[in-house]
């Protein structure tokens, strides 16, 4: 019984952050309870009210404090390891390019960076 509850859960938490968008690439890290370093979020963008994966989450299975920081742990480390194969992606893609392709890929990175962030203000504001 013990093992379905963990399956669903997993199951859970990888539905809730492939709707997770990505924001705030370059975020502080600060520890998280399970001892994986997490960006550091506001209470407010991870909740994102009523509507928030953790919320959800803690609605639907109703989460301990202590699940529940595990969870955001768990989403902090998945964010890290996805920000880390970003960056070797892009790595080897300006590998493939020559000189002046390098410096447009890194212009075209810049670009979607800042709309990133542009899209992250823009969705805070509307929160």
């Amino acid at each position: 019984m013990e093992k379905h509850w963990q399956q669903t859960l997993a199951g859970m938490i990888l539905l809730g952050v492939i709707s997770i968008p990505a924001f705030a690439q370059e975020a502080a890290l600060a520890p998280g309870a399970t001892g994986v370093t997490a960006p550091a979020v506001s209470h407010r963008s991870v909740m994102r009210g009523r509507g928030g994966f953790i919320h959800d989450l803690n609605e639907s299975v109703g989460l301990t404090p202590e699940q529940m920081d595990s969870v955001r742990g768990l989403l902090a480390e998945q964010r890290s390891e996805q920000l880390a194969l970003r960056q070797k992606t892009d790595d080897k893609i300006r590998q493939l390019l020559n000189a002046e392709q390098q410096k447009r890929f890194d212009s075209f990175l810049a670009k979607q960076k800042q709309e990133r962030q542009n899209r992250f203000r823009n969705s805070r504001q509307e929160n």
